[in-house]
């Protein structure tokens, strides 16, 4: 089926393709200009140089290893023949002409060395300048990521300053650090204990203060969890709220930070 457009309407048009042409003709490739074209079977077999009949196959791929195979033995032989007919010819020579054929030998082999070693030194260059270069966009790319990242958490360090006012200005300058460093709303806990809770209870990088990366199974919270969440993660403000990407979870009288990648939270 064919879709055409006439006058804003569209319409469907039933097209069958032909393989043979008309008056018994079949449908061949020129191998000289590559063109499709119409031939009679008669002329197909008085010149088959010509065109390349419909159905014709590529060798199989046994017998293209097959004859790529003997090419190569055939190549050898002839390397070898050569190797031989030259030694025969250098024994048949004069003694000083001997010396004078290998003493050009020797120098054409030291100039193919020279030559490869060129090549070489040139090619580990090449792939010296593409690494630097790749180490050099990497790094480009992890500035702006961490540019990034800093401009993101000073737009949001805006929202949250005044989540804890009962803290002290110590207190205060020091979460406002934490939160720089790492992404995550302190509460009023110190550096120490919240690098300890991100290396044990979370996602995030210690140093990077990014995702990892996906995780394979979410754990589930457990007394050990509930204590550990409590004593070293980050506290909730007076609303019971965590800042993003943590979620709230009531456990008994406790509500604890939970990091939703890492523990499965249960639906409120």
């Amino acid at each position: 089926m064919k879709l055409r457009i006439r006058n804003g309407r569209a319409t469907l048009k039933k097209v069958t393709p032909r393989a043979d042409g008309p008056g018994g003709k079949v449908r061949v490739k020129r191998k000289d200009t590559g063109k499709v074209t119409f031939v009679s079977p008669k002329t197909l077999e008085e010149h088959p140089d010509r065109y390349e009949a419909p159905g014709q196959k590529r060798l199989d791929k046994q017998k293209r290893r097959e004859m790529a195979r003997q090419e190569r033995k055939k190549r050898e032989l002839e390397k070898q023949k050569k190797q031989q007919e030259d030694q025969q010819q250098l024994e048949e020579m004069e003694p000083e002409q001997r010396k004078e054929v290998e003493k050009k030998r020797k120098q054409d082999e030291a100039k193919k060395k020279a030559l490869e070693k060129k090549k070489q030194e040139h090619q580990t260059a090449k792939e010296e300048a593409l690494k630097k270069r790749q180490e050099r966009k990497t790094k480009e790319e992890e500035g702006r990521e961490r540019y990034r990242l800093k401009k993101e958490r000073k737009e949001t360090w805006k929202e949250i300053e005044h989540d804890h006012p009962e803290l002290t200005p110590e207190q205060q300058e020091e979460r406002k650090k934490t939160f720089m460093e790492t992404g995550l709303d302190s509460g009023g806990r110190s550096t120490k204990a919240i690098r300890w809770w991100l290396q044990n209870h979370s996602n995030v990088d210690v140093q990077k203060g990014i995702p990892r990366g996906p995780v394979k199974e979410r754990k589930k919270i457990d007394r050990k969890t509930v204590q550990e969440h409590w004593k070293y993660g980050p506290k909730p403000n007076k609303r019971g709220e965590c800042s993003a990407p943590l979620k709230s979870v009531k456990v008994g009288n406790l509500t604890i930070c939970v990091d939703p990648s890492v523990y499965e939270v249960p639906e409120k």
